[in-house]
């Protein structure tokens, strides 16, 4: 028996551990395990290295209910209750930056005490994000090797090995894949696995259109959904946001939430951050659809097709207007009265509307001193809002997000502004903080802008 003074060993198997008796550490199988009939679970990889350094807390962090892990009955070793604690108390505010979201704060941690699947999901993503607080969000994909990576790839392999098991007859199925979906998607773009990460969203996506065929109502927040309706929202958000890095069109087959009447009702009155929050993903989702369509080489130039794409740039910019007049009536009501986080979150909206009306005006262009003049005016306020909202986060900023922040919005400055100065602030707040949004990074937006720009000087 061990000695009261002493230390609990690490390397033991996993079922050893659970039961606190000591392993023989036989290669493959230990003995304990084989010889008294029990399956034996195996070996982790490499025990994770001690913190040195105190939790930071955040300024702006949202505050979890308490939840005690040691009850969860899945943490079955002291590195897992450890990597499970991270994800509660450190992940997941990161993740919901400045805006509320019932996904994580409530159901991820709720499926994860219910489910051994989404429970070792969470630990892996926990486990990547805790190795990009000590090495970065860079440029290049993270190094798999590391005892934080490899214990990732230990616990997703984990939950997936769980996820294959399951009777897919269990009512509970639905739910559980695409919430562990969710956390794949998150751990490849941690890990800067970006066609791995849009292969898991895509194979979460048709499971959705699927289950509408089958006349589930998985597209209504309604009683009677195998699932529930954030993990749905969330799914919709990176299927509208993934059309910028080359996948398809967005794959969910029902986008009545994306009309533009309905959208528009949205943003007759913003009484909230969470409903301008609401609000704001039908509104990308007309946007997107319609930049993307602009942007793409088309088959034909006639005259009818740019007077019909001139005509949907009109009434989309009308209703950017209206939004952005929404959002400044709420600045003006409610802003001295919010929240440091809500305030963040509230900038956070308008250099998103911004961004947005950016984009469509330079689908369409028509050229003159007018056109130039709104870029350089929705430039500007995007580089100051963003300048002004990385001012705000404290020194340890968080380096994954799951909803849009000012990635996108640096990004498009970078691009179009008329003024090369702009340009270059834009490049330089991307290289500011170093972290994601979903599938936006900004090493990689800076990078690909900078490139752009070095070509667009030299051509000239």
């Amino acid at each position: 028996q061990r000695a009261p003074w002493g230390s609990r060993s690490r390397t033991g198997c996993r079922t050893c551990r659970a039961r606190r008796v000591k392993c023989d550490e036989n290669p493959g199988q230990c003995r304990n395990c084989t010889t008294t009939g029990r399956s034996c679970e195996g070996y982790d990889p490499a025990p994770l290295p001690r913190s040195t350094t105190s939790q930071r807390r955040q300024a702006i962090a949202f505050h979890l209910p308490p939840i005690v892990t040691t009850k969860n009955p899945y943490l079955t070793t002291a590195d897992e209750r450890r990597c499970f604690e991270f994800f509660q108390s450190r992940t997941i505010p990161d993740i919901l930056g400045a805006f509320d979201s019932p996904l994580w704060h409530q159901l991820v941690l709720q499926m994860a005490r219910l489910d051994p699947a989404v429970c070792h999901a969470a630990m892996a993503l926990a486990a990547a994000h805790q190795e990009s607080q000590a090495t970065g969000m860079g440029l290049r994909p993270a190094k798999q090797q590391s005892p934080w990576n490899l214990f990732a790839s230990d616990q997703a392999a984990r939950s997936f090995a769980l996820l294959r098991r399951r009777n897919p007859r269990d009512p509970m199925v639905p739910q559980v894949v695409l919430l562990c979906c969710v956390l794949f998607v998150m751990l490849d773009l941690v890990w800067r696995r970006f066609d791995q990460a849009f292969t898991h969203l895509q194979s979460g996506l048709r499971i959705l259109n699927e289950l509408h065929r089958q006349g589930k109502p998985v597209f209504r927040d309604r009683q009677g959904s195998p699932v529930d309706w954030h993990i749905v929202t969330a799914l919709r958000h990176l299927d509208i946001h993934s059309t910028q890095f080359g996948c398809e069109a967005p794959l969910l087959e029902i986008r009545e939430e994306a009309r533009l009447e309905s959208t528009a009702a949205q943003w007759q009155t913003i009484r909230s951050v969470a409903e301008g929050r609401r609000a704001l993903d039908p509104l990308a989702t007309l946007a997107l659809e319609f930049i993307k369509r602009g942007w793409s080489p088309a088959k034909d130039h006639n005259a009818a097709r740019y007077a019909s794409i001139h005509r949907e740039q009109l009434a989309l910019l009308a209703l950017m207007e209206q939004a952005q007049r929404s959002l400044r009536e709420f600045h003006t009501r409610q802003y001295a009265s919010l929240t440091p986080r809500d305030q963040i979150g509230a900038e956070i909206l308008n250099v998103n509307l911004h961004w947005i009306s950016l984009g469509l005006r330079t689908t369409v262009v028509t050229p003159g001193p007018a056109y130039v003049a709104a870029l350089a005016a929705d430039s500007q306020q995007i580089l100051t809002t963003s300048e002004a909202i990385i001012a705000k986060l404290p020194p340890e900023r968080p380096t994954i997000m799951f909803d849009t922040g000012i990635i996108s919005p640096l990004f498009i400055v970078a691009l179009v502004s008329p003024d090369f100065h702009d340009r270059w602030r834009a490049i330089m707040a991307l290289h500011a903080w170093p972290h994601c949004e979903g599938p936006y990074s900004s090493a990689f937006h800076a990078h690909l802008a900078e490139k752009m720009l070095e070509g667009e000087l030299r051509a000239r």
